[in-house]
């Protein structure tokens, strides 16, 4: 489905369309259908999807697979990926071409078994449960044959013919969890940060100065004057990040620790006396270095000052921190 805003140059709408490489067709149930099967074959082959797009930049990777789209590669995949039989026979009307489809109402789709009776308890369920473990049990059976016939192709044909039809990528929760930390690598290597680099979650970042090569080939500001911006923004997300890990730990133990209200209203008593000695319970209370001692002593201080929770105290200077 395509939609198209055309604007004339008085950016006014304009009720003609431009010249569109293709031809339009008239919005019909059986799209809305369409994509109601591609939902329910991703929720049901646990996450992959019919037209697998590049992670980098959206695309489709192979407009081919839309064009020459038919009943046999439905079968293919929903055969390959799904399992659950009513899943696999509802899937198979969904997903069949245009030509087949445009009859199907979703009316009926909502009374296909895979709705309506759950456990397959009806005789049209157990029915079509056994038609459809024959008809996949069948069909894996035939794929291998068909492949060893293809691994007596030349190397050529080979490629040829694998790239029929595109194979779907079903990763695991590990591999979703490796991707999902791949920036740090990588920006890791880009940055040419050593083995003993912090572990710390990388992330493109847009600077506000210029980057060139010095003569070792690193990247670095290009003024003295974006040395020392670079520096002062370091700070900053250092600071940031000091923060945020302080208010962390203090909301855990607000949680976690019954008498926590009770101590903290003590050092808002004390901290007047003994700023540091109070700072350093703090920390020792919420297991973190003496480092933090300047967070948890302005956090103890506002608190008493303001008369508010040093939760709400902590937040607040994240936002500021921000600003």
């Amino acid at each position: 489905v395509v939609k198209c805003f055309y604007i004339s140059e008085s950016n006014k709408r304009n009720g003609s369309l431009p010249y569109l490489p293709f031809e339009s067709v008239v919005r019909h149930e059986s799209f809305d259908i369409w994509a109601f099967g591609v939902l329910i074959f991703e929720i049901f082959s646990k996450g992959c999807t019919l037209f697998p797009t590049n992670k980098r930049t959206g695309h489709l990777s192979s407009y081919d697979a839309i064009y020459t789209w038919s009943s046999e590669e439905a079968k293919r995949l929903v055969y390959t990926h799904t399992e659950d039989p009513l899943a696999q026979d509802l899937l198979l009307q969904l997903l069949s071409p245009y030509e087949e489809r445009q009859s199907l109402r979703m009316a009926t789709v909502l009374e296909h078994p895979f709705f309506t009776d759950y456990g397959a308890t009806s005789e049209n369920a157990k029915l079509i449960v056994e038609e459809r473990k024959i008809d996949c049990e069948d069909y894996r059976r035939m794929v291998p044959c068909e492949n060893s016939k293809t691994n007596t192709l030349s190397s050529r044909e080979t490629r040829s013919t694998n790239h029929r039809g595109p194979t779907l990528p079903y990763m695991s929760l590990d591999a979703k969890l490796h991707m999902l930390h791949a920036p740090s690598y990588l920006m890791r290597e880009m940055l040419g940060a050593s083995n003993n680099a912090p572990n710390v979650p990388y992330s493109l970042i847009i600077l506000p100065y210029k980057l060139v090569r010095n003569s070792n080939k690193k990247l670095t500001p290009a003024t003295k004057k974006d040395v020392e911006r670079a520096e002062n923004m370091g700070k900053q997300m250092l600071g940031l990040s000091k923060i945020c890990f302080f208010v962390k730990a203090l909301q855990r133990m607000m949680e976690e620790n019954k008498k926590a209200s009770e101590l903290f209203r003590r050092w808002m008593d004390r901290c007047g006396h003994y700023p540091k000695a109070v700072a350093k319970d703090i920390c020792l209370l919420l297991e973190i270095p003496e480092a933090y001692m300047d967070i948890a002593s302005t956090v103890v201080v506002t608190a008493k000052e303001k008369d508010e929770n040093p939760v709400h105290v902590a937040r607040g200077l994240i936002l500021g921190n921000v600003r």
